[in-house]
């Protein structure tokens, strides 16, 4: 009996001695064995659990997780499964947010209406609550905010400080308080309605031109204007005080605003020639043109004139086209005009039984002007496109017919892609336009941008236009991100006047550009504001992204 008990004891001790090496081994080599809760707390791979808490460094963690393994019953000595990485990731995330929003004070910020700020980007998140109970819903909602947070980065962002949320708070609910008193301000007080050439308002507290406060519409001055001012006023305005009225007079703000145009310059825009194929178009730019330049005249006119905007505007959003839906292909697009129009456009049609054609572009300024000569370049394009399966042709023709009706200080930049979907190929040319940027991490290089040659539309009648105009065909492979923008992401400046440019750009894509279209544009838009912080925008932006599944 002895015999066979020291032999029943040696192989319990080689089996315990293989059982370590095994778990040594997932331990130095198996994700789904790494993952800790706060970094510490050891979670065990089949049951998802806490199992050896501030196990992480520790050089009994091998044997702490064999205890735990064999209670664990899904275990069955490695023959159970384990959870994904990502699926155990994301436990652990959830279980910290419950963990900090128990402990740190800095995750219960609220405002005034419960509504949760989040500790990194401190943005309002869409969580609400009233009390410090936290629930599942609660958690849910934190994770899924922070799975879109730029500023969390996947828990290595920087957190903000409890004062700097409170003050984030303070400063929105004093804008959200001013906001009625300044729109009737600016309905009733001339002092409040002053602006400069470019219709950037001029403020009568620190008589400074708001760069970010924009007075080109009646439409704009009674809903955009006064959340723009009040932000002014709150975080960029050093003489600003509730409960004082402005220092200057009318004199001084009239001497502002002149001296911003005397400095600007004014520009005299020749007639152009009539042309009949869009007579139409033209009637009404030049009827928007009479009602913008006597819009100050008479009550009935301004009345006129914010019709006029807005039903240009719900014109232009409701023919904002809607996304091809095409097996093997993702489209994406994000689109924020600055003003009542955009001067930026995008479009999709039928080019013939197996193409469509894409379109990018950017008419000069912003405002109803812009817009309609959007429509005219959109309407050409659309036209000429019908078997047309050369993307610089089109643009050559309609570059001819679009001449003679741009004023001479108008033009557009415009790229134009015929997408041949069983094909895999996309033949493409621009006019002026940003580059296209392909992104592929199974590609070499991974990343490119893409630069055929071409001027604007409207600046040349033909010759030279035609002669610098290229074209490229690209064959696309699963896995291709092709971004487009306009130039008010690549000329977006920050406070030092930087510009995001091409390099930023670029850096963005790459790290996030192996996800959906849709995640793509996000973060990108985040890090956009990001770096433009509190510096306005200047300029519509629109970006169009195409991913090959």
């Amino acid at each position: 009996m002895a015999f066979f008990d020291k032999l029943k004891e040696r192989r319990i001790r080689e089996q315990e001695k293989r059982t370590r090496e095994r778990v040594c081994q997932e331990l130095a080599k198996n994700l789904a064995w790494n993952q800790y809760l706060l970094g510490r707390s050891w979670l065990c791979p089949y049951c998802g659990k806490v199992a050896v808490e501030d196990g992480k460094g520790k050089s009994e963690l091998p044997d702490l997780a064999i205890a735990h393994l064999k209670t664990c019953p899904e275990w069955k000595e490695f023959n159970g499964i384990t959870r994904r990485p990502a699926e155990l990731a994301e436990s652990i995330k959830k279980a910290e947010i419950t963990h900090y929003m128990k402990t740190n004070p800095l995750w219960r910020v609220r405002d005034s209406a419960g509504q949760w700020h989040c500790p990194y980007c401190a943005r309002p998140g869409e969580v609400v609550f009233a009390t410090n109970k936290v629930t599942r819903e609660i958690v849910e909602a934190i994770y899924g905010h922070l799975q879109r947070c730029y500023a969390y980065e996947g828990g290595k962002g920087a957190a903000q400080t409890v004062q700097y949320l409170l003050t984030v708070i303070e400063k929105a609910e004093r804008q959200k308080r001013l906001v009625p008193r300044i729109e009737q301000l600016m309905s009733s007080d001339p002092l409040w309605r002053f602006k400069d050439e470019k219709s950037r308002w001029a403020c009568p507290y620190c008589r400074h031109i708001a760069n970010d406060v924009d007075l080109s519409s009646e439409l704009l001055v009674r809903s955009v204007a006064p959340r723009q001012v009040a932000k002014h006023l709150v975080e960029s305005c050093p003489d600003f005080k509730e409960d004082t009225p402005p220092g200057a007079t009318l004199e001084d703000l009239r001497a502002l605003t002149a001296g911003e145009r005397k400095q600007a310059g004014i520009v005299t825009v020749a007639a152009p020639q009539e042309n009949g194929t869009f007579h139409a178009i033209r009637a009404e730019l030049d009827q928007m043109r009479t009602l913008l330049s006597e819009s100050k005249q008479t009550d009935e006119r301004q009345k006129e004139l914010l019709r006029s905007l807005e039903d240009a505007g719900k014109q232009q959003r409701e023919m904002l086209p809607d996304l091809p839906n095409i097996p093997g292909f993702e489209f994406e697009v994000l689109f924020r005009p600055m003003a009542t129009v955009s001067g930026d456009f995008y479009d999709f049609f039928k080019v013939g039984e197996q193409e469509i054609g894409i379109v990018l572009g950017d008419v000069s300024g912003h405002g109803v002007e812009a817009g309609i000569v959007m429509s005219m370049v959109k309407k050409c394009l659309k036209i000429h496109s019908k078997g047309q399966n050369s993307a610089a042709e089109n643009l050559r023709v309609t570059n001819a017919d679009i001449f003679e009706e741009l004023a001479q200080s108008t033009f557009a930049s415009v790229s134009y892609g015929i997408l041949n979907a069983p094909a895999r190929t996309l033949r493409f040319a621009r006019a002026g336009h940003t580059p296209l940027f392909l992104f592929n991490p199974a590609r070499a290089p991974q990343f490119a941008a893409l630069e055929p040659k071409g001027i604007v539309l409207g600046v040349d009648k033909g010759p030279v236009f035609n002669r610098t105009l290229e074209e490229i065909e690209i064959k696309l492979v699963s896995g291709d991100m092709l971004m487009q923008v306009t130039d008010g992401v690549l000329e977006a400046t920050n406070a030092k006047k930087e510009e995001f440019g091409i390099e930023r750009l670029a850096g963005t894509i790459q790290k996030y550009g192996n996800h959906e279209a849709k995640y793509l544009l996000h973060m990108i838009d985040l890090t956009l504001g990001e770096f433009r912080g509190k510096s306005p925008a200047e300029d519509d932006v629109t970006m169009l992204c195409i991913r090959v599944l």
